[in-house]
């Protein structure tokens, strides 16, 4: 009797198991989404994600960031109500100009997105930034953003076809919201030069107050 008793209940495991597996293909434009793991009805939900062909263009419009675009991967876990990620964008551009590969590594849980860190690296160029930001109306946002090194010749476009380069490092404190920014930091500018002239290094303090109306 035991033993018919134990092969039931190895069956009702088993059964609420395979119930509680999950795995699923969706397109959404051109994204293609990918999920598989335990939906948590029975056992700890634990879902592996992928999401690839990511149009940065429309993400970027729904988090009111400025021109980003390129095609990107998104990679992760969600365990329970918590998400780690990273995001690739091996491509990235801003106002249509090439801004390197980028990278990011994220959680999210409760509301609150935590990046640990975004790096974006455009041939000898770094620039890294570490922070959290919370998923609501306003974004709030409490960053802190380092270059080390940063050459103004890899970004000028940026701005415009101009002959400046130099080299650059510092760090820069950014908290407030999209909205209403606020940031300060510094910044030293190495080997500068611009039409053929040559400037001392110099170290630029920042302050930054941006209110959108």
């Amino acid at each position: 009797g035991d033993h018919r008793d134990l092969h039931k209940e190895y069956r009702r495991q088993r059964q609420m198991c395979i119930r509680d597996r999950l795995q699923a293909t969706a397109n959404l434009d051109q994204a293609q989404i990918h999920l598989k793991g335990t939906a948590g009805f029975r056992q700890e939900r634990h879902i592996d994600l992928q999401i690839q062909q990511i149009q940065m263009g429309k993400l970027s419009q729904i988090l009111a960031i400025p021109d980003l675009s390129g095609d990107g991967q998104l990679t992760g876990t969600l365990v329970d109500q918590k998400l780690e990620g990273q995001l690739q964008v091996p491509k990235a551009y801003l106002f249509r100009v090439p801004i390197g590969i980028l990278t990011a590594d994220f959680d999210y849980q409760d509301g609150l997105v935590t990046i640990q860190p975004l790096e974006l690296v455009r041939n000898q160029s770094r620039l890294t930034i570490i922070g959290t930001a919370k998923a609501s109306s306003d974004v709030p946002f409490d960053l802190l953003l380092r270059v080390d090194p940063f050459y103004i010749q890899d970004y000028i476009r940026l701005v415009g076809e101009y002959p400046v380069q130099g080299l650059a490092k510092g760090r820069l404190y950014l908290n407030g919201t999209l909205r209403s920014l606020d940031g300060r930091g510094a910044f030293q500018i190495e080997d500068g030069r611009a039409w053929d002239l040559r400037f001392d290094p110099k170290t630029l303090p920042m302050q930054l107050s941006l209110i959108h109306i």
